[in-house]
């Protein structure tokens, strides 16, 4: 299922697990919201994530540890755009999307 042009805001990340204590979390962040996926079948649920014009594609983590794992140890393009998916459904039923470094996108 293709989503395209998806409404990004700002929100805070009190919510987003990864952030609390973090010094470049301390600031509302490009937030947008998608449906549940299904991470059960051992498969990458998402094809594509990244710029409308489908140039740059963002790097996404599902997992907090991944997240922390490959954010301290990435040397090159560590100044692109990436994306934490929290996978605990928000009160709307839908995922909280965090994007990170992408400072133009709106």
């Amino acid at each position: 299922m293709a989503i395209n042009c998806i409404d990004v805001d700002c929100k805070d990340l009190d919510r987003c697990s990864v952030c609390k204590g973090n010094d470049y979390c301390s600031k509302p962040i490009a937030h947008f919201e998608i449906p549940q996926l299904m991470l059960d079948y051992g498969f990458t649920p998402i094809i594509y994530l990244g710029t409308t014009d489908r140039q740059s594609n963002f790097l996404y983590y599902t997992s907090i540890n991944a997240f922390n794992y490959f954010r301290k140890y990435r040397k090159r393009g560590k100044d692109k755009p990436y994306v934490y998916i929290d996978i605990a459904p928000n009160e709307n039923g839908m995922l909280d999307c965090f994007l990170f470094n992408a400072p133009l996108l709106k």
